[in-house]
């Protein structure tokens, strides 16, 4: 079945769910159709198109994503970072990574994170995810969703989550700290236990603090 098409492409009814219908397909032949109406002035049809690009695991969805996350209008932005996720892989983390870093919209940025998040409880992909919100951690205003986000990795990625305990900064080593805290399982107390001897104040207060609790 071929969906590429050489006049504008109108779902019955202009209706978001018609235009869904192309990423449930999951053809590569669709992303003509969605990429133009991603690009589209009407926000609803826009939107519906950028989740739609979300469901065809295909290397030419990436370039109207790109796009996307960039675009004006946050609803779009956040859109684009829930597709992104969805597809998943490499290129995802690193584009989620950026976002969350760069966007100034707290919807977009939190859209971002629990994209890494799920990626994060990938086997195969888990650890780069972790490792990227990690590098998040430096930035204080974005401590709040990552600090949940590392906690709910599962028990086999503690340990790339203790990997920031590295980290030269100590507002990062802090941030997985309290992370470590969340978790409240043995292998991170062991993390936690480790942290007594930081060299910096701080991260030692935060160590006490965490296993008080």
């Amino acid at each position: 079945m071929d969906f590429r098409l050489e006049a504008p492409f109108k779902p019955a009814g202009d209706q978001p769910a018609a235009i869904d219908a192309l990423g449930r397909i999951g053809s590569v032949s669709g992303v003509p159709a969605l990429s133009a109406l991603a690009a589209s002035d009407d926000a609803e049809r826009a939107t519906a198109a950028i989740h739609a690009l979300g469901g065809i695991p295909d290397p030419e969805v990436w370039t109207p994503l790109r796009v996307a996350l960039r675009a004006e209008q946050e609803v779009r932005r956040a859109a684009a970072a829930r597709s992104t996720a969805q597809l998943g892989g490499a290129e995802a983390i690193e584009l989620l990574e950026w976002t969350a870093a760069a966007d100034t919209s707290e919807m977009v940025v939190s859209a971002a994170v629990e994209g890494l998040t799920a990626i994060a409880n990938e086997a195969t992909l888990g650890p780069a995810a972790v490792k990227a919100l990690v590098e998040l951690a430096a930035d204080g205003s974005r401590r709040d969703l990552v600090i949940p986000a590392l906690a709910a990795v599962p028990a086999a990625l503690i340990e790339h989550v203790a990997r920031g305990l590295r980290d030269p900064r100590a507002t990062v080593r802090v941030t997985v700290l309290q992370a470590l805290g969340c978790m409240r399982r043995a292998e991170a107390s062991h993390w936690l236990q480790a942290a007594l001897d930081d060299e910096i104040p701080e991260v030692r207060l935060a160590a006490i603090t965490e296993l008080r609790h």
